[in-house]
């Protein structure tokens, strides 16, 4: 048996996604609530495997292809991991370069013998070589990484706010103007907004290249707000929707999926404003 660990060809794009979970239809069915799921249909559906066209139009965009290490048995590829270029904020020095671990994935048939460790040290050598302190990921089974290096840094939260058990007690006065917009706009707004954020925000990341095209192309009915300060800036946005449920514990939710402010006012705004 050969293996190779190297970086993949830009033709050898689908060939990659075709290995990592998401796009390879895995997992197919999950009960609710799964631990990467942050609330009601907000996650994506793994039903089947992506299309050909899907395929074709992910293998275009991605990025970084220096940075993907793949695994081959006998000249065929079986394992896939990749690196993302990015920075985090962290404090006392704001920004600085980080790795983003992400497409982590090897064929059932090929588990177990030791492709993942060897994916793994060659994208954490590559990280040294270029500066990078910090290597994070957004984990679905956490247990895997510990023998890597890697140790919990925050968790996934969801918030469940019973409207009738939050009154305010005190008159909110909005003081800037929160627009509902459509995507095209929101999407123009969002990547300014969230660098001003993410500067001063501990633990912020930088958007990964085509974050803001997914969230503006979400099926399902989703709002798009901005707030606008005094000024006209925005400096707030928030993105939710109101689903039908023919059950009565889910009805009448309004369930807020990313919600960013770069003043205070903006996200109490916000916030009086979804609640």
């Amino acid at each position: 048996m050969t293996v190779e660990i190297r970086p993949i060809a830009r033709d050898e794009a689908v060939e990659f996604l075709r290995i990592v979970p998401g796009f390879a239809g895995t997992p197919s069915w999950e009960a609710e609530p799964p631990a990467w799921h942050s609330g009601l249909g907000i996650a994506p559906r793994f039903d089947e495997p992506a299309s050909s066209e899907d395929l074709a139009k992910a293998a275009a965009g991605l990025c970084d292809v220096d940075r993907t290490r793949a695994a081959f048995v006998d000249g065929r590829m079986v394992g896939t991991s990749q690196m993302l270029s990015l920075e985090v904020t962290v404090p006392g020095a704001g920004p600085v370069p980080m790795g983003g671990l992400t497409a982590v994935g090897v064929l059932p048939t090929h588990r177990r013998r030791g492709l993942l460790r060897d994916m793994m040290r060659a994208l954490i050598d590559d990280c040294h070589e270029r500066g990078e302190a910090l290597a994070t990921l957004s984990a679905a089974e956490g247990s895997i990484y510990g023998r890597y290096g890697f140790g919990p840094a925050t968790y996934q939260t969801r918030w469940e706010l019973d409207i009738s058990q939050a009154l305010r007690p005190y008159r909110h006065e909005q003081h800037g103007r929160i627009e509902l917009v459509d995507a095209r706009t929101a999407k123009a707004a969002w990547p300014h907004l969230h660098d001003e954020v993410r500067q001063s925000r501990v633990g912020e990341v930088s958007a990964h290249h085509g974050l803001w095209d997914d969230r503006a192309a979400r099926t399902g009915a989703w709002q798009y707000l901005l707030r606008y300060d005094d000024t006209g800036t925005v400096d707030g946005a928030a993105v939710y929707r109101t689903p039908w449920s023919p059950d009565p514990a889910t009805a009448g939710t309004v369930e807020a999926d990313w919600l960013e402010a770069a003043s205070a006012a903006a996200y109490t705004d916000l916030w009086a404003f979804l609640t």
